[in-house]
């Protein structure tokens, strides 16, 4: 899953952090962090699991490996974000703009915690509102292209954005399945 869906899938703040940084930071350091921000951590871990042995998850990557490769997790990855902030039974806009807010109060709240990488990227973040960019599909456009430039292995013109459009009934149905099993999971490790 991609940011927005782990800062969803947390039970707090400091959860929120942990969930987010790991990214950004080395598996080694994770001991390093408060305990609330390991929760997130341990959290972040116990969600790439799931979602990797998931077979709906594993539809949706099946539908980028043609033209990605290796990269198809990530793609898929992103645009569950897409389809998430979309689902009118989760969050109004408004009301996704507000957690986004609060993800961003998280991430400086613990601003002394945050991996160097992810303090750099911070004010991009804040100043491009990362988190809402994937409700649109010019967005996820957007937010493609830009996996695409950084991946190594992938030419600068691979066209991911036309597998989402082209697959797009496809690929929520196989959301609708996946992300509430995802949720129910996640409320079962609740403390």
């Amino acid at each position: 899953m991609n940011y927005l869906a782990h800062s969803f899938l947390s039970y707090s703040k400091p959860q929120i952090v942990g969930n987010l940084l790991v990214d950004f930071a080395r598996r080694k350091d994770r001991l390093d962090y408060p305990f609330e921000i390991q929760k997130g951590i341990t959290l972040h871990y116990a969600i790439d699991a799931y979602t990797d042995a998931h077979p709906k998850f594993k539809e949706i990557k099946a539908v980028f490996r043609p033209l990605t490769g290796h990269y198809a997790g990530v793609f898929a990855d992103i645009v569950l974000d897409y389809f998430i902030l979309n689902d009118p039974t989760l969050k109004t806009t408004e009301q996704w703009q507000c957690h986004c807010d609060g993800v961003y109060e998280s991430l400086e709240t613990y601003y002394e915690w945050l991996p160097p990488r992810l303090k750099a990227s911070l004010p991009s973040m804040l100043r491009d509102n990362w988190l809402m960019q994937y409700q649109t599909l010019e967005g996820m456009q957007r937010a493609l292209g830009h996996v695409v430039r950084r991946a190594n292995f992938l030419e600068d013109k691979t066209d991911v954005f036309s597998v989402l459009k082209t697959n797009l009934t496809e690929i929520e149905a196989l959301y609708q399945v996946f992300f509430p099993d995802l949720r129910a999971y996640c409320e079962s490790l609740k403390p």
